[in-house]
Order: C-alpha cells, then sequence, then structure tokens
C-alpha cells in the first residue's frame, strides 16, 4: 500500500511539472521589444538579392526577405529572388525569428526597416515596407579642375557626389587603392606634401565597393595634379620648407 502511495505521488508531481513547465519556460524568455534590420534598396535595372538584408550584429534574433511584389495590370505580381526591379513601387515583406531564450510578441515589438518603423501584417511576425527602387540617372559626381602646384606644395582634394542615395558612398581612389570614403556626399584626402604628379578618382560605390553606373556611363571622373619638379622649383620648396612656408593647397570641385 505504502508503494502505491508512493508511485502514485511521484505520478502526480511529473503531470504537475509537465502541465507548469511550458509556463515556467514562457516567463523564461525575455522580450525583444524593438527589432532593427537593413536591406539594400536595388538600382533601377538591377537584379533583387532577397538574402541582402541585415540584422545588428549582437541582434537576438534574425531576419530574411520572405516576399517582394508590386501591383501591374490590375494584380498584385510576386518578384523572384534575382529578377530585375523597373521603376516601380515594391512592397517587401521581412519575416523576423527570436533566437532561443527569447520572444517576439504581436503588437507589442516594433520593428524598424532601414530607418523607419514598419507595418506588421496581422497575427505575424512580418512586418512589410516599401521601396521604390534607385535612379542613378539622379547622381552627378563632381570634382576639382586639373590643377599645378609647386614642389612639396600640402594638397587636400575634395569631391562631392549630388543625389548620393542612402546605402551609398563616394570614394576617392589613387588607382586600384582607396584614398578615403563618405556616405555624407562629400569626401576628402590630405595627400600630403606632393613630390610627384597624380591622378585621382572619385567614385560613387556601394558598400561592397562596386563602382555605380547610370544612362551616361559609371559614375566615376578623374582630377589630375601635375607637380613642378624643376631644379629651381626644387630650390624654393627647400627655403620655404625651412620657414615653414610650403603652400597649403585644397582643390574643391
Amino acid at each position: 500500500m505504502q508503494t502505491l502511495k508512493r508511485t502514485l505521488s511521484l505520478l502526480l508531481c511529473c503531470v504537475l511539472l509537465a502541465a507548469f513547465a511550458p509556463m515556467v519556460c514562457a516567463e523564461e524568455k525575455i522580450l525583444i521589444e524593438k527589432a532593427y534590420a537593413t536591406y539594400s534598396v536595388p538600382v533601377a535595372g538591377k537584379p533583387f538579392d532577397f538574402s541582402n538584408v541585415i540584422v545588428p550584429d549582437d541582434a537576438p534574433y534574425t531576419a530574411e526577405i520572405t516576399k517582394v511584389y508590386y501591383y501591374r495590370d490590375g494584380g498584385y505580381k510576386n518578384l523572384s529572388n534575382g529578377d530585375v526591379v523597373e521603376n516601380c513601387l515594391y512592397y517587401v515583406q521581412i519575416s523576423f525569428s527570436a533566437n532561443s531564450g527569447y520572444r517576439l510578441e504581436f503588437g507589442t515589438t516594433e520593428y524598424t526597416i532601414n530607418g523607419t518603423v514598419a507595418d506588421t501584417m496581422a497575427g505575424t511576425y512580418t512586418p512589410r515596407v516599401s521601396f521604390f527602387p534607385i535612379n542613378m540617372n539622379n547622381v552627378w559626381v563632381n570634382v576639382p579642375e586639373d590643377a599645378t602646384v609647386d614642389y612639396k606644395s600640402n594638397v587636400t582634394v575634395t569631391a562631392t557626389a549630388s543625389g548620393l542615395p542612402a546605402g551609398y558612398l563616394v570614394a576617392l581612389y589613387d588607382g586600384g587603392n582607396q584614398l578615403a570614403k563618405s556616405d555624407s556626399g562629400t569626401v576628402s584626402y590630405s595627400i600630403g606634401k606632393m613630390k610627384e604628379s597624380k591622378t585621382l578618382t572619385a567614385k560613387v560605390i556601394d558598400l561592397n565597393g562596386n563602382v555605380q553606373s547610370n544612362a551616361d556611363g559609371k559614375l566615376e571622373k578623374e582630377i589630375k595634379i601635375t607637380v613642378k619638379t624643376g631644379f629651381f622649383d626644387k630650390v624654393k620648396a627647400f627655403f620655404l620648407g625651412l620657414f615653414g612656408l610650403l603652400p597649403k593647397i585644397t582643390l574643391n570641385p
């Protein structure tokens, strides 16, 4: 009889543990109040890469693009991964998944995508955002005019890109060597004391360093800086250097 009571008590404990275990686990999961993701808005005429979506490095969740669609000829049509985008409005659905120990809650978790708070589809963790493809035809690269400078002049070069879309950069290159880059639309680089002529190139690039193009061709321009290297130019620079009077030149567009 005593053995039976112990067996029943043990079974009752197991039942209670099984009943309350999900509640305990649920309570231990941390609520994610804000979730963030970014994706690269494609350029018109270029393919859309569904995998090109990222979340912060320390985020307790993941995100993936699950659907892209647009309105055409009286109805909505889906865009497949790798399809070329046109000049029309697109809708993007991004699905979020919480990591172990965390949870997303419909109506509570706020989703921000590309810096904008997104609407969430009812009862899901799939916010929806929209975009128009980027039109690079409105982007222009501006560089200074070619210049001739004295030997050992301290030269700083500035280039700009007007109409630069978010997610793209303007950069200065010396051959294949990137000197500086900026997402503000203006980039500057101090060459220092110039002893030889150089040709720098300003380019509009994406985050992976790929040069962009528009209807007029690649978005890049050169600036040639010629240095006077004659005997008297070097003598002049020597004496100016003794007194800290070497020229400081800033080349602007």
